[in-house]
């Protein structure tokens, strides 16, 4: 039995959903345990928001610098099967999405319209309320936070943008 790697990636079938939505690709986990073909679950979850580092691979996005950088959403994490088991996970930049808490930091309140950015630290990956001289990656959309249902709806910008410093 061969070993799946570049000749296998998820987003084989022709169109796929969400194609629609924004600009897809399929990255690489960075630091990813196992070696291809060898289900070993990771860290990203489907819904993290993720970079690229300087080796092309997925990393949890982290807004700890000023200067911008590529953001996507991932459809499929490397925690789940699939991704587990290549070691590689489809993301999208843009789109509107609606997530669940685990992706975004609870601690803001958030209203339609609000600009997002990246977390640090412990919320590195999620997204989470713009503070002055930060990357812009979305805003809240018009549905807002459901707090009941524990839900985010974002919509992801496509372009690059800093929240002015007053």
């Amino acid at each position: 039995m061969s070993k799946l790697n570049s000749n296998f990636d998820i987003i084989s079938h022709d169109p796929h959903p969400n194609a629609g939505a924004g600009l897809l690709t399929v990255l690489e986990v960075n630091g990813a345990s196992g070696g291809y073909g060898t289900p070993s679950a990771g860290n990203i979850d489907a819904g993290t928001l993720i970079s690229m580092n300087t080796s092309g691979k997925a990393v949890k996005a982290d807004n700890s610098s000023d200067y911008p950088t590529l953001t996507f959403i991932t459809i499929d994490g490397d925690k789940d099967f699939d991704g587990a088991f290549v070691h590689k996970i489809t993301c999208v930049k843009g789109g509107e999405f609606l997530l669940d808490a685990v992706n975004y930091d609870a601690a803001p309140t958030y209203t339609a319209g609000l600009p997002l950015m990246a977390g640090t630290g412990a919320t590195a990956g999620k997204f989470t309320k713009a503070t002055a001289g930060k990357q812009i990656i979305g805003y809240v959309g018009a549905q807002g936070e459901d707090t009941t249902n524990n839900t985010l709806h974002v919509i992801m910008t496509q372009g690059v943008a800093l929240m002015p410093t007053p």
